[in-house]
């Protein structure tokens, strides 16, 4: 059985352990860690019991797990897997941000000027550029 696709164009997925089948021998804190385009990463654990109130964790931070960015916690596989992509999604806009000043310029340039995977029509579409 393979891991769950993750999609996340820029990203480095250093881990991917997250499958659709939930089986409690592969339940454990070190589920997914993967690098952001922005230089931030995500990890992602089960916390607690299978089937018993437990829980996955997603926590993104820049330097030390112990300094979270952001927490979120989800008993649902399938939202593991779109919050992970809308944190790289994120992540790819703001660093595209950060190098070239906004998404309008992208979109007047052209897909060149954006980084792999996302297109102005991406843009347009997530961040609601005109």
């Amino acid at each position: 059985m393979n891991p769950i696709d993750l999609h996340l164009p820029g990203a480095q997925i250093v881990s991917n352990n997250l499958y659709e089948i939930l089986s409690p021998d592969w339940l454990d804190e070190d589920l997914v860690f993967v690098q952001l385009p922005d230089g931030t990463k995500v990890d992602v654990g089960w916390h607690g019991e299978p089937g018993e109130g437990g829980y996955f964790k997603i926590v993104r931070y820049r330097t030390s797990w112990d300094s979270p960015l952001e927490v979120i916690r989800t008993n649902d596989v399938n939202e593991v897997a779109k919050t992970l992509r809308r944190l790289n999604e994120l992540a790819l806009f703001h660093t595209f941000s950060a190098v070239s000043g906004t998404a309008e310029v992208a979109v007047e340039r052209g897909s060149e000027y954006l980084p792999d995977g996302l297109s102005p029509v991406r843009v347009n579409r997530l961040f609601k550029v005109a």
